[in-house]
């Protein structure tokens, strides 16, 4: 530099370099692209030092001798001979639950271990038990579509959403599985660990718990490349579609015969339940409620909670009157609403009871997932009889 006067210089470019054996050492050999004359047309080369503490790389210059002529060190563990060969692997996803090695190993493939009534878990105290399914939300729990949920006691908070996996691998090659839940803010990582004498149920550990991210560990055959194969799909269960007519009665598509709840049909008179939270809960199915008190209106929803033990008593929305029937099954039929207050929804399964001429009420899971706000409830009545 002279003055307030600096330069910089092309020293070698990416696409000429040549590796070298000189001095008992290896060396890269770079050279600058010749256009432009005396100050470029340079030469840089870059012995490659094997320090296997080294794992960022650490450049050292050593002199420029003669003009436009440079030597430098490089100390990394990738000069070692081996010790970086498993940066060039990746297991390339699949799918939610499955990836290929890029090196040709094979295939991880974990949809054998898919339970999700009976999910792995491990307990890190008598009050709070991670559960852990790789390829589908939890149902164990009410969890939401997360596939790790942590429990306490009664309440879930799910800390990894189905549908947010990724696979990473480690410098190692050890390959694992990464959900997020931005809900909640949580990052989970599980732990493929390939263990050929683990055939059947898998062991799942907790390795290490922050404040925004769970480390756990898997054991299997199935953590193995090639070690197991997608399972065959099993033969769907009898199912009767019923197509909807409108908000509370469809038509069953095999028998033709229409169910209907329009005979409980009453905006000021809904059906209510005290849920296990304590709170009242009002349910109309077809043409929504009217409710108002001196402190708050429950108007034009199909559900709402009383929230009796705040300070200010309100209303708050479950669901709109919009409704999906969307499956018949063993003569029960389960409505799903959305679009309630801050993400709320909730299903009401009906059920057929030929001696309840007065139809009950209950609900059967609270909503304990802060991601999702889900409600599930039963309707016993003997107009779900077809």
């Amino acid at each position: 530099m002279i003055g307030d006067y600096y330069s910089s210089f092309n020293l070698g470019t990416i696409d000429s370099v040549q590796f070298v054996y000189e001095n008992n050492a290896v060396v890269a050999v770079y050279k600058s692209d010749a256009q432009g004359g005396y100050y470029n047309n340079r030469t840089t080369k870059v012995e490659l030092v094997c320090d296997p503490h080294e794992s960022l790389g650490r450049l050292e210059f050593i002199k420029e001798q003669p003009v436009k002529f440079y030597w430098l060190k490089l100390y990394t563990k990738c000069a070692c001979p081996g010790m970086c060969a498993s940066y060039q692997k990746q297991c390339v996803m699949k799918d939610s639950c499955s990836c290929e090695m890029s090196d040709g190993t094979g295939l991880i493939n974990l949809h054998s271990l898919d339970s999700p009534a009976v999910p792995m878990k491990d307990s890190i105290s008598p009050s709070k038990v991670f559960l852990y399914n790789p390829c589908s939300p939890i149902t164990s729990v009410d969890c939401g579509n997360n596939t790790v949920c942590i429990t306490f006691g009664d309440s879930n908070i799910g800390v990894g959403l189905a549908n947010s996996s990724k696979f990473i691998t480690d410098n190692e090659g050890v390959v694992s599985l990464q959900y997020s839940n931005p809900s909640t803010g949580k990052l989970s990582i599980v732990r493929l660990n390939c263990d050929r004498s683990t055939r059947q149920r898998p062991l799942f550990r907790v390795a290490g718990v922050n404040k925004d991210e769970y480390s756990m560990s898997m054991y299997s055959v199935c953590a193995c490349p090639g070690g197991c194969v997608t399972p065959p799909n099993p033969p769907a269960p009898p199912t009767s579609l019923c197509t909807q007519v409108d908000s509370c009665s469809c038509k069953m598509d095999d028998t033709g015969k229409v169910f209907s709840l329009h005979k409980l049909d009453n905006p000021y008179a809904p059906l209510k339940t005290i849920g296990s939270d304590e709170f009242p809960y009002y349910y109309n199915p077809c043409s929504g409620i009217q409710l108002v008190s001196e402190k708050g209106e429950c108007r034009g929803v199909s559900a709402c909670r009383e929230d009796v033990f705040y300070k200010y008593s309100t209303f708050t929305s479950l669901g709109s009157i919009s409704s999906n029937v969307n499956y018949y099954n063993a003569k029960n039929i389960t409505i799903h609403y959305n679009g309630g207050t801050g993400g709320r929804n909730y299903e009401v399964q009906v059920i057929c009871d030929a001696n309840a001429d007065v139809p009950s009420f209950v609900m059967t899971e609270p909503s304990n997932s802060v991601s999702t706000l889900y409600y599930k409830f039963n309707l016993t009545t003997n107009l779900a009889c077809l």
